[in-house]
């Protein structure tokens, strides 16, 4: 007996059974896939903004102190077995002045002898300190060529440079997150530190330990400075990301469990379908191993085709998410790198989920009487009466009671089906709450806190604060001077340690005589005012909730003089870094850090002047190159990014509704197959098409409307449930309300999804005659 030939000739003879459970595995190894390509794109986007100069980098000397160091204390490192060598460099943010508005660049200073990274793409290496490398997609956002002259915004104000060369490839982004190389001696001119520099890169040898040579590292240098991993610095970007990285991989694993179900619900439907035919194999002496091993080898094929589709299909899901990401994060981001890693699981992925769907069901049907199987089998009424009080309750007359009847015949068939969507419900319930939930949370947020009527940047900041450009203090006398401003508040974004933990500092003024810019969650307004202006911290509430914080306790800060502990004086709601960020009063932090310039500079216009400050804020930001935006644009930018990222999560949650859908395809298939003979002889009786339409689309309807407790139910709970693990997070602090507009929008999407999948199988069940249907039912 060959039965690898009965095994193709199977999938041959039910082509459409096997296409929808191979869209099944494919839809969910897809969301599996892209997801994971999203997170590890991103993440190496970050990891790679301040990536040194030159081939083999592994390691990185830094300081916690913003102002440097002396590049002669890392001399000893060069004599560390495994050590290529040692390159001291100036690493900083500054801001390209394009055609088109500002353009927040990671600035990399090198001695002119390593300048060139890699292969240039046009013009020569660095010759003078007033020379640049640009990457080619920033000089292509920016319009600019080797041998023109643009623009430069940096802490110590705006310089003129020409670029030398192009480097790199180009990306699809809009130039942010771009890199610029230039000499040492440049970058110390444009940051501050003359004579001193804020990172060594650290080449190692071919055939290296990374670890053991880091160990020697840290063990020889002086106290203040660290020997880390490149791309250490991106670890409060990731910790902005790491809400949506969740979320996505929360979907892509609901992705799969869905996939999981759809396979198990085709496979029973196949088992029952065949159960004759299996029968006859064993009484013709195959072993009860054989019919095992025949059903998962048919589901293991299918398993393993539906992976390199789900592979492919997951790459072009990834590219459309990173260009939504793109647009979120305020940067551009490199394109998709196909790495085996990114794929590592898929292989186990596809054939395992089949796999795991199949096992039980081919090992109990290789072990079944083969008399028994041959006989014919009557139908359970399990489940039966719940379904039969919905049919009554439903305006369906005749039609829903000979829906009601053919789904209550194969009770698991209908289960399985119906809890499918039950998944796909509630998980659409879920997500939606929380989304919602934090959007309300936001609003309220940059309410309390954005309370400037404008806002003045060299570059718009990126959202994880990792690209943003700090400019000259005295710009805040020049806007003063402006008709019509009566306040200009300062504030700079200042990544910092506390106990190992990488925190974000908000430092500010806050402009006496004016309220508190907090949204408070611990604390009164004017004691918490008192305390900042003392040199006191109020805490991001997801900080604090991670450190088991309140007012009165005392915070741990690494600073350039060593530890400091500084008393909480509140808590207050804070979205930046993940909520790993705390706010310090502009003097206190002046005194604590080296702060390198404002990086937004909050305007206040008189009471009525703001219609007439806005034109004269344009022309001064005009004039120097500057980004000026008013307090209605943010807003508005805030909400339409929200609702980028929101609608990427809406199409992802989309693709489990089509995965369900995929189900009720398979259960109605099969029920119109079970029913030819009914169908036959309701026809010959005088039922038309259209009814015998309707019958099967009754059906569709009825498996919605099963779904629809389970999954409303389940959706709320489990959105309260993350509801309450954002409140311990990040800081939630919306309080959690039932959406029932989003819940019955989603009870009625999930009823018209299985409405729709349903079409395929009424148009089936009407596309044959009554003599084809009695004869085929035969």
């Amino acid at each position: 007996m060959r039965l690898w030939n009965y095994t193709a000739g199977e999938i041959g003879r039910r082509p459409g059974r096997m296409l929808l459970t191979l869209l099944g595995i494919t839809l969910g190894l897809a969301t599996a896939v892209a997801t994971r390509l999203t997170t590890d794109t991103v993440r190496r986007a970050y990891r790679d903004l301040f990536a040194s100069a030159g081939a083999g980098t592994a390691l990185e000397v830094t300081s916690s102190d913003p102002a440097g160091f002396d590049a002669s204390l890392t001399t000893p490192l060069e004599s560390v077995c495994g050590v290529r060598a040692v390159v001291p460099q100036v690493q900083g943010v500054a801001a390209v002045a394009g055609d088109g508005g500002n353009v927040a660049v990671a600035v990399v200073g090198t001695p002119l002898c390593r300048a060139a990274d890699g292969p240039l793409c046009a013009g020569r290496p660095i010759a003078d300190a007033d020379e640049a490398l640009l990457d080619a997609s920033l000089a292509d956002a920016v319009g600019l060529r080797p041998g023109r002259p643009f623009a430069l915004w940096a802490p110590t104000g705006r310089v003129t440079l020409r670029v030398a060369g192009v480097f790199g490839p180009r990306r699809h982004g809009a130039g942010t997150g771009g890199r610029l190389i230039v000499s040492l001696a440049c970058a110390q001119r444009l940051f501050a530190l003359p004579g001193r520099v804020n990172s060594v890169r650290v080449s190692l040898a071919d055939r290296a330990d990374a670890a053991a040579v880091q160990e020697e590292l840290a063990r020889r240098l002086p106290p203040g400075l660290m020997v880390q991993p490149p791309g250490m610095r991106s670890t409060l970007g990731q910790c902005t990301l790491r809400a949506t990285e969740q979320g996505l991989a929360a979907l892509g694993v609901v992705g799969l469990v869905a996939a999981g179900c759809v396979v198990l619900n085709t496979f029973l439907l196949s088992l029952g379908e065949r159960r004759r035919q299996l029968a006859i194999l064993r009484a013709l002496g195959a072993t009860r191993a054989q019919v095992t091993w025949l059903l998962l080898r048919e589901m293991l094929l299918l398993g393993l085709a539906g992976t390199v589709a789900g592979c492919a299909a997951g790459v072009g899901l990834a590219m459309a998410l990173l260009g939504i990401m793109e647009r979120f994060l305020g940067m551009a981001l490199p394109h998709i790198c196909l790495t085996p890693r990114a794929f590592l699981a898929a292989p186990f992925l596809g054939p395992g989920l089949a796999l795991v769907a199949a096992v039980l069901p081919a090992w109990l049907a290789g072990r079944r009487p083969p008399l028994a199987e041959l006989l014919p089998r009557s139908g359970s009424r399990v489940g039966g009466a719940a379904l039969r009080r919905l049919t009554t309750a439903l305006p369906f007359g005749l039609i829903g009671t000979l829906a009601g009847q053919q789904l209550t015949r194969h009770p698991t068939r209908t289960l399985l089906t119906g809890g499918v969507l039950s998944l796909a419900l509630a998980v659409t319930i879920c997500f939606g709450q929380a989304l919602e939930g934090v959007r309300s949370d936001l609003r309220h947020w940059y309410r309390e806190t954005i309370v400037a009527d404008f806002l003045v940047y060299g570059s718009v900041p990126d959202t994880a604060f990792l690209l943003t450009t700090a400019l000259p203090g005295d710009i805040v006398e020049e806007i003063g001077r402006l008709d019509g401003v009566e306040a200009v508040d300062r504030l700079a974004f200042l990544p910092a340690r506390s106990d190992g933990r990488h925190v974000l500092i908000l430092a500010r003024t806050f402009s006496p005589g004016r309220s508190l810019p907090l949204d408070l969650r611990e604390g009164e307004a004017e004691t918490v005012r008192r305390g900042l202006m003392a040199g006191e911290v109020v805490l991001g509430v997801g900080l604090a909730q991670q450190m088991g914080l309140h007012r009165g306790d005392t915070f741990p800060l690494t600073t350039p003089c060593g530890p400091r502990s500084l008393r909480v004086a509140g808590t207050a709601a804070e979205y930046a870094a993940g909520g790993s960020a705390l706010y310090v009063e502009w003097e206190a932090a002046h005194r604590l850090l080296d702060v390198p310039g404002v990086h937004v500079f909050l305007v206040s216009a008189r009471a009525a002047d703001v219609p007439a400050l806005a034109p004269r804020l344009r022309e001064f930001c005009e004039q120097r190159h500057l980004v000026l935006e008013s307090n209605a644009e943010l807003r508005l930018l805030i909400d339409r990014e929200m609702a980028r990222v929101t609608g990427a999560l809406w199409a992802l949650l989309s693709l489990v509704f089509v995965i369900a859908a995929l189900g009720v395809v398979n259960t109605l298939l099969m029920n119109v197959h079970d029913q030819r003979r009914q169908i036959g002889v309701l026809r010959a009786l005088g039922l038309k098409r259209g009814q015998v339409r309707l019958v099967v689309l009754a059906q569709g309807v009825l498996l919605g409307s099963v779904s629809v407790v389970p999954g409303s139910g389940g959706g709320v709970a489990l959105a309260y449930l993350i509801h309450r693990l954002a409140a311990a997070g990040v800081g939630l602090t919306t309080p959690f309300r039932v959406d029932g507009l989003l819940v019955v929008a989603c009870c009625t999407s999930a009823v018209i999804v299985a409405l729709l999948a349903s079409l395929l199988p009424a148009r089936r069940a009407v596309g044959l005659s009554v003599a084809q249907l009695l004869t085929d039912a035969s």
